[in-house]
């Protein structure tokens, strides 16, 4: 499954539903909500595993160390939230991280070729990450609502190197999987006062099936002032941690991600 259907899916989501997140806001006079804006990133950590699924042998780098990997500092971020009712609602959520490095390695690589000690590697490590589920909100008056649902938290990661030594180019295989989990989702919303309010937001889901197994955690907090009638400006902090191992072919990929940071955000109710 290619990442452009579901980018062109939370297109057509935003384009029919306009949506918004974070927050709840006179819900039973504004049903779509959405919520662009950026992603200040403070910490991102990452480990990837490829090995022989019969034999068991391969490699773990850290991209950052091994490779000299430099991640995107801030990224683009989308959130969106469409009311079919009081205590009904479909939520989403959407942003990109890249990092690459050029590095000139002191220790062989054991990749799919072995990479040799003196090669000269371009690396490049694109993970996407979308959300998407629905929350029952079985407590939803004017000041506080709790809700609950269930989710899909979907992860494509692409992994490509590039490497030279003494001017023949080695030819490597790449990483290019997508990862589509099952979450719990647990939301709190409050109204401090009629124009502020500030909303709580957890995923978690821990799975074994054949072929894949992981454990995700996502916690987002947000707080917002509308300022005008459809407008409002918010931040947040979020931060997640994503462990998955999944077979694909002869291969066993692991990837183990960890990421935090502030959401300066925009927000417009219709």
């Amino acid at each position: 499954m290619k990442i452009t259907i579901y980018k062109y899916s939370l297109v057509l989501l935003c384009i029919f539903m306009l949506p918004m997140t974070y927050v709840n806001a006179e819900v039973t006079k504004y049903k779509n909500r959405i919520s662009v804006g950026g992603y200040f990133i403070s910490k991102y950590d990452s480990e990837i595993g490829v090995s022989d699924k019969d034999a068991g042998v391969g490699v773990v780098i850290n991209p950052r160390t091994a490779l000299g990997m430099k991640n995107e500092q801030s990224v683009f971020r989308l959130d969106g939230l469409f009311r079919f009712n009081d205590h009904h609602s479909l939520m989403y959520s959407w942003y990109s991280v890249k990092s690459t490095g050029t590095r000139t390695i002191d220790t062989e690589i054991p990749w799919d070729p072995p990479i040799p000690v003196g090669a000269n590697i371009e690396s490049s490590l694109e993970t996407d990450l979308f959300k998407v589920g629905y929350l029952w909100s079985f407590y939803n008056e004017d000041q506080v609502e709790l809700g609950v649902g269930l989710g899909l938290h979907i992860t494509q990661l692409r992994v490509e190197l590039n490497a030279e030594s003494t001017g023949t180019p080695y030819t490597t295989e790449n990483v290019d999987t997508t990862v589509p989990l099952p979450v719990i989702m647990f939301k709190l919303g409050y109204k401090i006062t009629p124009k502020l309010k500030m909303s709580y937001i957890s995923q978690i889901f821990a799975i074994e099936l054949e072929g894949i197994t992981g454990s995700y955690s996502d916690q987002t907090l947000g707080v917002e002032y509308q300022f005008w009638k459809h407008v409002g400006l918010g931040v947040g902090l979020n931060g997640s941690n994503l462990s998955i191992e999944q077979e694909e072919g002869n291969r066993r990929i692991n990837y183990n991600n960890r990421i935090s940071g502030a959401i300066l955000f925009i927000t417009g109710n219709f």
